[in-house]
C-alpha cells in the first residue's frame, strides 16, 4: 500500500514521522517549501503524489486550502484511490470532498485527530473516522501508528461531526475559565488560589493541569494555537447555523478568543484565554 501525506505542518510532520518509525513508506508534498528529515521522501507536484499513491492523507489549515488541494488532486485519474481527511473543517466541506471523490470513482473518509503534536509523536491521539467500516479496517494498522483509540464514529461526515463536540466543549471551557477567574480576581482572589481550588474539584477538565503554567504567564511551546481556536470555532458555529441548531455559548467563546487574538495572542497557546480579564 503506497501512502501519500499532504500537509506538513506542525501535526504532519509529527503524523508522518510515526507513520515512518512503524515501518510504512510514504511520500509528502507541502504547499509550501520546508525543511524535512531526510528519510521523508518529498515531491514537488501534487499530481505526482497522487499518481504513486494509494492512499493520501491531508492534514491542512482551513477549508479553503483543503478544496483548493483537492480539486487538483481530483484534477486527474484517482480512481480506485482513498482519501482521507484530517484537519478540522465544516460538514459541508466534507460533503462536498466526498461527493467530489465518488464522482471519479475514489473513495473518501473523514479521519479528524483529538490531541495536538506532543500526542502526535507518542502515538497518542484519539481518531474520529466517518466512513465505510472496511476503509476503516484497512486504515486501521496506518491509523495506529499516531493513535492511541480508533473510533468509527458512522458514515462519511460523523467523524467531523464528533471532532466539533469535543472541540466545542474545550474552547466553551477555557473562555467560561476565564470568566471565572476574572470575577474571582475583581472579589480579591488570587490566581494561584483559584487554580490549586479548580484543580481538586469536579470542574478541573484533564486538560487544564497541563496548561496552568501557561495560564500563569510562561510562555511555553504552544499546543494549539489562539488562531487554530477561532479558526475550529468559526467552522463549528457555521455547521450549527447550516444545522439549525444555535450556538449562542459558542459564538460568545469564539468573541473571548478573537478578542485575544486581537491583541497580540493569536500565536500563543490557547490556554492564555484565562489571561483575558487579568490584564
Amino acid at each position: 500500500m503506497r501512502i501519500g501525506f499532504v500537509g506538513l505542518g506542525r501535526m504532519g510532520m509529527a503524523m508522518t514521522a510515526r507513520l515512518r518509525a512503524a515501518g510504512f513508506a510514504l511520500t509528502a508534498w507541502n504547499r509550501t517549501a520546508r525543511e524535512v528529515p531526510e528519510d521523508l521522501a518529498v515531491v514537488d507536484s501534487l499530481r505526482e503524489l497522487v499518481n504513486e499513491s494509494d492512499v493520501v492523507f491531508s492534514m491542512l489549515i482551513d477549508d479553503a486550502a483543503t478544496m483548493e488541494v483537492h480539486e487538483t488532486m481530483f484534477g486527474g485519474e484517482v480512481s480506485g484511490k482513498l482519501f482521507v481527511e484530517m484537519g478540522t473543517m465544516r460538514l459541508d466541506t466534507v460533503a462536498r470532498l466526498a461527493e467530489m471523490a465518488n464522482a471519479r470513482a475514489a473513495r473518501f473518509i473523514d479521519a479528524p485527530v483529538v490531541g495536538t503534536v506532543a500526542p502526535a509523536l507518542q502515538g497518542k491521539l484519539m481518531t474520529l473516522v466517518g466512513g465505510d467500516a472496511d476503509i476503516v479496517d484497512m486504515l486501521t494498522p496506518m491509523l495506529s501508528a499516531f493513535s492511541r483509540r480508533i473510533v468509527h464514529c458512522g458514515p462519511v461526515g460523523a467523524g467531523m461531526a464528533m471532532k466539533h463536540c469535543v472541540n466545542t466543549v474545550m474552547s466553551v471551557y477555557f473562555a467560561g475559565l476565564a470568566e471565572a477567574v476574572g470575577a474571582g480576581a475583581a472579589a480579591g482572589l488570587s490566581l494561584d488560589q483559584m487554580l490549586d481550588v479548580v484543580l481538586d474539584t469536579p470542574a478541573a477538565l484533564p486538560a487544564l493541569a497541563p496548561k496552568v503554567d501557561v495560564i500563569k504567564g510562561a510562555e511555553l511551546p504552544v499546543a494549539f494555537s489562539v488562531a487554530g481556536a477561532c479558526k475550529d470555532m468559526r467552522v463549528i458555529a457555521a455547521s450549527g447555523r447550516t444545522n439549525g441548531v444555535p450556538m449562542p455559548v459558542t459564538e460568545s467563546a469564539l468573541a473571548s478568543f478573537t478578542e485575544v487574538a486581537n491583541n497580540g495572542m493569536a500565536d500563543r497557546d490557547l490556554a492564555v484565554v484565562v489571561q483575558r480579564y487579568l490584564r
